[in-house]
């Protein structure tokens, strides 16, 4: 009898703890390299922990944001979720439909 390996958890941390370097929660966008810190600007919630860092402390924490004012971070942020969370919706509607078109998911 094979036993398998149950690592699904261990995927979510990995994940989670991506996105909690790279969201601004700890470090600055300025001190990761260059190719993290683009990708660490394309998260909405690094601009969410942003705007609560300024509204909270009255600065911003990366130089990297500090080009936006107020108004512009929030209108990133929201723009960027709604974006986000639109394709989002498309992809999860596609591909339940191709789940139910090859009958793995019952009615």
């Amino acid at each position: 009898m094979r036993i398998k390996a149950r690592r699904g958890c261990s995927v979510g941390e990995a994940v989670d703890g991506a996105l909690y370097l790279l969201c601004v929660a700890v470090f600055p966008l300025d001190v990761l390299p260059v190719w993290l810190r683009w990708i660490g600007e394309t998260i909405p919630l690094a601009y969410w922990m942003e705007a609560i860092r300024r509204s909270l402390i009255g600065t911003g924490s990366s130089d990297a944001l500090d080009r936006l004012s107020n108004g512009a971070l929030l209108a990133v942020a929201a723009g960027s979720s709604i974006a986000r969370s639109f394709s989002a919706f498309c992809v999860y509607g596609l591909a339940e439909r191709r789940a139910r078109g090859r009958g793995l998911i019952d009615m």
